[in-house]
């Protein structure tokens, strides 16, 4: 989670230009991923995939089931 959590910081520190645009074009990052403790593969890309719909819903985070 802390690697996770860097790497989506330094994503939204980094700026992101455009030819066409002027200004700073914000990019932000919604990460989301789960740790193995046991069980079968179905059941960890399950956990995985909640943990992304919920740090999209959230916005801009990070969520580790």
């Amino acid at each position: 989670q802390v690697v996770a959590g860097r790497l989506r910081q330094s994503i939204e520190s980094t700026p992101f230009t455009l030819p066409f645009n002027q200004g700073r074009l914000p990019i932000t990052v919604s990460i989301g991923g789960a740790v193995w403790h046991s069980g079968d593969a179905e059941t960890f890309m399950n956990e995985a995939g909640q943990g992304l719909v919920q740090a999209k819903q959230i916005r801009n985070t990070v969520t580790i089931k």
